[in-house]
Formats: C-alpha cells, structure tokens, sequence
C-alpha cells in the first residue's frame, strides 16, 4: 500500500475510501513517529500543539469541517490532525491548496498493479491477475489471497466482503442505479454526482466499476435475463451511434455468453420468446468486427476480436493477428499455416503478419522464410512487409540488408502517405541506424514513427516505438528519461493485452532499474518478462534470462548466474540472435572466469565472433571485447587487458552505448600498474556512470577506490558509506586487480589496542620503546592532524626539560614506529607516517584505522535514517557500526587525558547508533533485536533513563515479565545511584513484588559519598 510520508505533511489531512482501503493503517504508520490520540471534532479547540497525531475515525457520511477547527489546527507546527471516513468529507472550498487541509483518497491507497502482482504471487502464491480484478484494493487483495492459499474461490471471498462492507450500506437509489451498470462497460448510465461519489470512495476507476465490485452487484441483485439482454442491446446501439465500437460490442458479447455465472435466471419462457433472438445479435457482432476490428486491434483491443472471432466463421487473418497480439502465438501460428499453404507465394497481407509471430517469438530465420514469400506490389501491406522484414536482418546484424529494405519501406509508405506504414517503416530505419551507430538518426526516425504510430491510432506501434526507444535511451545512459518512456509503454502494453510488446518493454524496464540501483523491481521485471515469453514459446526469453543472470552475479550467486546465462546461450543461439546470444555468452565469459577459466575463454571467444558481421563490428561488439577482456584479467594478461578495454572503448563510442564505455574504463584501471594510473581510470568511469544517473555503479567505484593504496580519507569514507549501500542491496563490493600483492597497515583501537602488518598482529616484543607504541596512539587520536613536534614531546616526557634531549628521544621513537609499520623497509619512510621539522601526522590514506571506519559508518547511518525513518541503506549502516564496536576507543588504557575527546564522541555515536537500531527494531516486531540493542546502549552508558525505560516498557509489552522485572531493578538501581525517581514506567507485573526501602538508601548512600 502507498503510504505517503512517514507523518502527514498538512496540518489536517482527510483521507476517504471505502472499507478495507486501509485507511486505519495508515494513520497506524503515521502513529509510529507521533503518539496517536483519538479526540472528537469537538474537541479540537483544547489540543496542545505537540507531537501528537490528533484521530477522528470513522466520520459518518455528509461530515463537514468547519472553518474553526481548520483555522485552530493551521497554528499548530508540530501536532497533527488526520480524519477518515468510508464517505465524502466537505472541506471549505478556501482551504484547498493552501497546504493546510491535504486530502488523499482510493488512488493514494491502492497497491499499484505490479506490486499487487507480486504481493499475491509471493505471500500466497495465488494468480496475480486477481490484482487487476481489485483494483489495487488492499482488503480484497488480501482476502482473495488468503482464499486461494487456502483452497477457496477468491471471488467468492471478495464478493462476500463487497456486499456486507462496502454495498449494504450504500443508499437505496445508488444501488439501483448500479444494479444496471454493473452489466455495462462504463459508467456513463450513472447521473454525475454519483459517478462523482462513488469515484471519491473508490467503487469507480477511470470510467467503469472496479470489475470486482460489478461483480459482486450482479451476484447480489442479477437483472432478469430479458431486461438484461435489453439492457444490453439498447447500450450496444447506443455505443455504436455515438463512436464507441469497442463498448458496443462488449455489449452483444456479453448478451450471447448468457447470464454469468451466479447471477441466476429469473426469465419465463414467454419472456425469451420476447427477448432479441440470437441471428440479429449475430449479425451486429459481425458487422462490428468487419467495420471496425483491425482498429479495435491497432488500439489495443485484440482480445476483445479474438473473442468475437474465436467460435464464428469470420476474417481468419484478423483473426490470427489479434491471437499474435495477445501473445497466443501457438494458435496464431496454425492460422496463419492454414492460410499459407506449405509454399508458394503469399499476399504481402499474409506474409508480414505470419512472419511478426516468428520474429516476436526470437525466430528472424523462420520469419524471413515467411517475409520472402510475399508478393510485393506498391500497397500498404506491401511496405509494411519491407519494414517487417528490415527488422529481422537487424536481429539477424545484417546491417546491409537492413538498410537497404528500410530505405525502401520508407519509400514506398512516403508515396502511400499511409501513417501505419510510415511508423513502420520509421522503425525499420532506426533500426538500421543502431547497427550503424548514426545515434542522431535512430533518435529521428524514432520520433517520425512515433507521431505516425499515434495520428494512425495504433497503439501497439505506439508501445512498440516507446519500448524501442527507452531501449535507446538506455544505452546512451540516459536513463532517468529512459524510465519515462518506458513506463507508458509498460502500461499501453499492459492494458492492450500487447504480450510481445510488454514483454520487450519489462525487459527494458529491468535493465533500467538495474541500472538505478532498483534491483528488486529488476528482479519483478525480468521475472515477469521470462513468464510472458515462455507463454508464446519465444526464444526471446534469453533477454530476462540474462538480465536475471546479472542480477545473480551481482548479488554473488555465481552458480545461478552460470546456470541462467547458459540457458539463454541455448536459446538464442539457435536462431543466431544477436541482441540475446552476444549479452549472454559475454556474461558466462564473466562468471565462469574465477572456476572455470577454459569455458570462459571459450565464451568471450564465440562472443568476440558473433559480434562481427562480414568482419565488421557491431553494436554488440564492445561487450564481447570486454568479456574477453575479463577472462585476460584473470589470466594475469594486462597488456591484453589494456589492449581490448581500448578496442571495448572505441567501439562503445561509436555506438553510444555509455554503459560499455564506462565499463571500459574499470576494466583499464584493473590493468593499470600503479594505484594513481588505478584512480585517473576509475575515476573517469565513476563520473560517467554518474553523469548517467547509475547509482548502483557510481557506489561500485566509490567502493573500489576508497580501497586504492593512497586513497585519501574523505575517498575511503565514502567508500565504507557506498559498500554499505551495495550490502543492503545484496551486492558485492568488488576489489581492484592490482592490489593483491601490496602491503596493508590496520590498526585496531576499539577495545584493546593492536597494530596488524600485512594480515598479521604485531607482537609486543616487536616495540623496542613503549614511547613509539604511545606516539602511534596519540597520532590515532588526532585522526590523521599534524601535532607539532613540542606538543608531542610534551605528552610524551612531561617531566623532561632539556629540549635537545626530548627532541632526540622523539626522532627514535618515530624511527622504531616506521620500522614497525614498515619492518622490510619496503616503502618510503612518510607511506605511513608523515613528518617535517615542525610537526608529526597519521595519513589515514594509507591506514585501515577501526575507529575512522566505525565513525564513517555511524555518522552516515544516522543521517541516512534521518531523512528517512528505516532507510534500508542507513541501517545496514549502522548495523555494520554496531559490529565495529568491540569497545570504548583504547579502553585497555583509559586514563590519558589526549585519548578522552574521541572515545566520548565515538562512546556518544555508539549510543545514538543503537537507539536508532532499537528503535528499527521494535517497528518490525523484531523483539530480540531491540532487546539486544537496547542492552548493548546500556552497556555503554548504564545510566541513560530513556533506555531502561524503552527495555522495561517493550518486556512487558511482549508479555516477558520476568525479563521486564530484572530490567525493572536494572532501572531502580541506576536511578537511585543518582538520586533520581525511576518513574518513567510502572512496576510491570510479575516483577520482584519488593523492592526494600534499605536497598534503595544503601545505594543513595554510595552515590553521596561517592
């Protein structure tokens, strides 16, 4: 469900809907960061302005807020004021949009399609259709996935709900007036106010009744079958007189299929005598269907032809055509075969629509078999077979033959001035100016095709251009503006039952979000993508496939990865698809490197060739070049690494395809031979990739180079923050190449202090003076700041006053550490440790120091989950800050008066870091995590009041009252020692019934007297 915001942003928010909308749980969200109070409108003058959230459910129907109660409530900064109802609430007309009163109804509510899908497939593994039948509506999706988890009918479920919840209670004349709707396909018989109404509360979605809701009004209260049938056929009149074909032939549809199922049957046989006979509804249905069905088709209603088509003798090629546009392309195929003959030439009509099903199923050869068949004459259907068949040779990367039959298809529909023919022919062009790299004219050809697609009314070659050009888009890195356009192709696609399309579009989609760093809706997408092509056994499904791949190498699951990018090598390689077979074999040269590197020489190599068409590159060259760049890296080869990231480059330049360019870039830096030649790489790629909005990737290379020897500390913090946001996405962090054999300096200081040199402590015996062991702490302690020479000399030999003498022992001491932190002298003496004759600094650079590494991840944390309460990102974070603190900074050695101000800082972020994961904690019910943390802050500070009161209050709460009334005690006595009232929490029950007033003197007694 959408829930806007943490709180209410207006001072007084109405939220409308019908039942089960969730309206009590989204107030119930807003409670979590305000106390909840429920009040009275009459009462709303007396309210303080606090951080209270003000309730008044359940406003009966015809309430109005009066301009008093919003006049008062506009003063207040901090309290807010939320009022529900199942009606319409009237807010003074002056209020509005002044940001005082916010109103949020159904459409705020609603689960949004693709999630309801998700929702009802995860949790209960029910069918998600049943999403599109409810609207979004969060009760009944719930209620129809219980039922079916459960073996029920989830209709029945739903319907039983709609009528006692939501129906009963609507006025008598309402519901007679939706008795008649509920049987038509719009709402447009409703009088206006009503149509108003019920669309304010959530019955009504664009124009007709939430099918769900229609359906349970003709199961509660059916029309006698005559006046239904009447009903009916005087609508499909009316529909057809006023320019509505697609209404008006639901209409005689829904008279011949009869009464639905539970609407019973009230007729008398004298009564169907009388009602119209089926021979006239017959014949309008197909009058309809001749008139008007390759429009209904090209708008996005095929489903709607394939019905009426389905069981009558009728235009078998329309026929064939709406089953391919609805995806059910093993019944198109045998039609479309019926009507072609096993050879011979065929009418160009024939030829492109039999040839579309094989190549929207991933087949461009047996496509081609069909395209070639057709007799070409200068007509329409003859320049929409050129431009049909130009697409398969682009599949096929025969950029030749590509350009040469859209050059012709864009001819003959520029002398035809046909506008389907255009956009198709506009397509087959842009298509060809991919394979050739001319970025400017497959963006031109796209938007020719596009204002063609839309001024012939053809929504399928809309979805198609838009999903085509989000695709485009990607590839250049734009994929902020990719995610615009791809979104209305997702949903023309959706919504004309456009299975080829939608596909495509999903997959689109999917990489988008990859690359944006949404990989859980990557993960819907590519799914949802995989479901549709196996359903018209398309070998297309080798693009989820290995989007899904990606995603598990990602994620660091290399044997999933392997097995998916294999599957889709099968697949697309049997008919040498391009755009499925090159992104595939060049993902398997990738994940099977590391085990495997003899399968994955072998895949960058067929990637490598099939890149090439007659010797030349093409679009997919840049990835096969980088693939086998991979498999060289992990050969030891750089030189044949550099060599093939620069061919990558070029080729990624000449395409415009800004991912490969970027990850040509990384791929130079893991070559490079030095960490400076590492960073100019990386960098540079970091930058494209936020140039392009990929966060995923920008955090990838945060990651990396905040691990380069050098790195400085401000790149190594926010290459702890990026690392933590790739965790909680579930994404590795990777390593730079070239960095495996250097040396590593780390130093431990949380807890007991030790210093590790090259994965191994340093022993005590290995400090020849403790004074160089205390100079490397106090240097920790002012994290990575030059201290003057005197300064140092001061804290170390307080007691000294020969000045040559203490300036001497300083040298020493400095000379033993850098031996220490260096002992095979193998770096220069200032790596670690930088020095001049005036002062002495840690570089943090070139130092894994614990607490800098804890401070980054807490303070980042913190912030994170303070813009935004559980901020999956910020509380990875902090998580990660919790297990980074074994303990107080050099709490082995606790009483220097240098090492005070970071330990109480870092003591400090400790405790706001667990108040934070408690607090986390306790909002998902996770009671043993709170538990934990809360103890752990205790731990750190036994006497912070807000936390034994948290502990004692959450134990009692969960019904752990033994638990509850140690923490009690806890309290009682911490309190007590300061002289302080524990009572911030009542005796919680079961707890010691006694608690003796000796006790308690006994411990005020130790905290007066110290």
């Amino acid at each position: 469900m959408r829930v806007i915001g943490p709180v209410p942003s207006a001072t007084v928010t109405v939220l409308v809907a019908a039942a089960g909308y969730g309206k009590s749980t989204v107030v119930g969200h807003w409670a979590g960061t305000l106390r909840r109070q429920p009040v009275d409108l009459a009462e709303t003058g007396d309210l303080p302005d606090e951080r209270i959230l003000y309730v008044i459910e359940d406003l009966p129907a015809g309430s109005r807020i009066g301009d008093a109660v919003i006049e008062r409530a506009a003063g207040w900064t901090s309290a807010r004021l939320v009022l529900t109802s199942r009606s319409r609430v009237r807010v003074p007309a002056r209020w509005r949009g002044r940001g005082v009163v916010g109103e949020l109804g159904p459409v705020h509510l609603a689960v949004p399609s693709d999630q309801a899908g998700r929702l009802l497939t995860d949790r209960y593994g029910a069918d998600a259709g049943m999403g599109e039948q409810v609207s979004g509506w969060p009760a009944l999706l719930h209620l129809a996935g219980a039922a079916a988890a459960a073996g029920a009918d989830p209709s029945s479920a739903v319907t039983e709900y709609l009528i006692a919840e939501v129906l009963t209670p609507l006025s008598g004349p309402v519901r007679r007036a939706l008795r008649v709707a509920a049987h038509l396909p719009a709402v447009d018989t409703l009088p206006p106010a009503v149509v108003d109404y019920l669309t304010a509360i959530g019955l009504i979605r664009g124009a007709a009744l939430v099918p769900a809701v229609a359906a349970a009004i003709r199961a509660w209260q059916p029309l006698p079958e005559p006046v239904r049938r009447t009903t009916l056929l005087d609508a499909s009149a009316r529909y057809a007189t006023a320019g509505h074909p697609r209404r008006a032939l639901r209409c005689l549809l829904d008279v011949e299929a009869g009464p639905r199922a539970g609407q019973g049957d009230s007729t008398t046989p004298t009564e169907q005598d009388r009602a119209p006979g089926p021979d006239d509804v017959t014949e309008r249905v197909n009058r309809l269907v001749q008139e008007h069905g390759r429009t209904l088709i090209a708008a996005g209603h095929a489903g709607l032809i394939v019905e009426a088509l389905r069981n009558r003798p009728g235009d078998r090629l329309m026929y064939g055509e709406a089953l391919q546009v609805i995806g059910d392309s093993d019944a198109a195929s045998t039609v479309y075969r019926e009507l072609a003959g096993p050879a011979g030439p065929l009418p160009a009509a024939l030829a492109w629509r039999a040839g579309v099903v094989d190549y929207l199923r991933g087949r461009p050869q047996a496509a081609g078999d069909y395209f070639d068949r057709g007799v070409r004459v200068a007509d329409r259907d003859t320049a929409i077979l050129l431009g049909w068949t130009a697409a398969a040779r682009w599949m096929l990367g025969d950029a030749t033959g590509c350009g040469r039959l859209a050059a012709e298809a864009l001819a003959l529909a520029g002398a035809l001035a046909d506008a389907t023919a255009l956009a198709t022919a506009h397509i087959a062009t842009a298509l060809s100016c991919t394979l050739t790299g001319d970025r400017a004219g497959r963006q031109r050809h796209y938007d020719c095709a596009l204002r063609y697609a839309e001024a012939a009314g053809d929504v399928v070659q809309v979805t198609r251009v838009r999903a085509n050009r989000a695709g485009s888009l990607c590839q250049e890195g734009r994929y902020a503006e990719a995610l615009l356009e791809v979104r209305p192709a997702v949903q023309l696609a959706d919504r004309s039952d456009y299975a080829a399309m939608l596909a495509l579009a999903l997959c689109n989609q999917g990489e988008i979000h990859l690359r944006l760093g949404y990989l859980d809706e990557a993960e819907a997408d590519y799914a949802r993508a995989a479901a549709l092509y196996r359903r018209m056994g398309s070998r297309k499904v080798a693009y989820p496939l290995t989007g899904q791949a990606t995603l598990h190498r990602l994620r660091g699951r290399p044997g999933m990865a392997r097995a998916a990018y294999e599957e889709a090598i099968r697949i697309a390689g049997r008919d040498a698809d391009l755009q499925g077979l090159v992104p595939a074999l060049a993902g398997l040269a990738r994940v099977a490197g590391p085990d495997d590197p003899v399968a994955a020489d072998a895949a960058a190599r067929r990637a490598l060739a099939e890149s090439h068409t007659d010797g030349e590159p093409g679009p997919y060259a840049a990835i096969a070049c980088l693939a086998a760049g991979t498999v060289a890296l992990a050969a030891g080869d750089p030189s044949r690494v550099a060599e093939l990231a620069r061919t990558a480059a070029e080729h990624a330049r000449r395409h415009s395809d800004v991912a490969a360019l970027a990850e040509a870039l990384e791929l130079l830096g893991h070559a490079a031979r030095t960490p400076v030649e590492a960073r100019r790489a990386f960098s540079e790629a970091q930058r494209t990739w936020r140039e392009a909005g990929a966060s995923l990737d920008v955090d990838r290379l945060a990651a990396l180079l905040g691990q380069l020897p050098g790195a400085d500390p401000g790149a190594r913090g926010e290459g702890r923050v990026a690392a933590g946001r790739l965790a909680a996405l579930g994404v590795t962090a990777i390593h730079w190449a070239g960095g495996g054999s250097r040396g590593s300096v780390a130093l431990r200081t949380l807890g007991q202090f030790e210093v590790v040199v090259d994965g191994a402590p340093v022993p005590v015996a290995a400090w020849q003076s403790r004074k160089a062991r205390d100079l490397l702490r106090i240097l920790v302690a002012r994290r990575g700041r030059a201290i003057p020479r005197d300064e140092l000399a001061e804290l170390l030999w307080p007691e000294s006053t020969d000045r040559s003498k203490v300036a001497h022992r300083l040298t020493v001491a400095l000379s033993i550490l850098r031996g220490v932190l260096d002992p095979e002298r193998r770096v220069d003496p200032d790596r670690y440790v930088r020095a001049d004759t005036a002062s002495v600094a840690l570089d943090l650079a070139q130092v894994d120091v614990d607490v800098e590494a804890f401070l980054a991840a807490a303070e980042e944390g913190l912030r994170l989950v303070a813009a935004a309460t559980d901020d999956p990102a910020g509380l990875h974070l902090l998580a990660d800050a919790d297990r980074a603190y074994p303990g107080d900074f050099l709490a082995d050695e606790p009483y220097d008066e240098w090492s005070v101000p970071l330990r109480d800082y870092a003591r400090s972020l400790f405790i706001q870091v667990e108040r934070a994961l408690a607090g986390a904690a306790e909002r998902r019910r996770d009671v043993d995590g709170a538990v934990r943390a809360l103890l752990r802050l205790l731990e750190a500070d036994p006497y912070d009041a807000a936390a034994h009161e948290a502990h004692v209050s959450l134990l009692t709460r969960v019904g752990r009252h033994g638990e509850a009334g140690r923490a009690f005690h806890r309290y009682v006595a911490a309190m007590s020692a300061l002289g302080l009232p524990a009572d911030g929490v009542s005796r919680p029950p079961g707890a010691a019934q006694k608690i003796l007033s000796g006790d308690v003197e006994i411990l005020r007694a130790r905290s007066r007297w110290g």
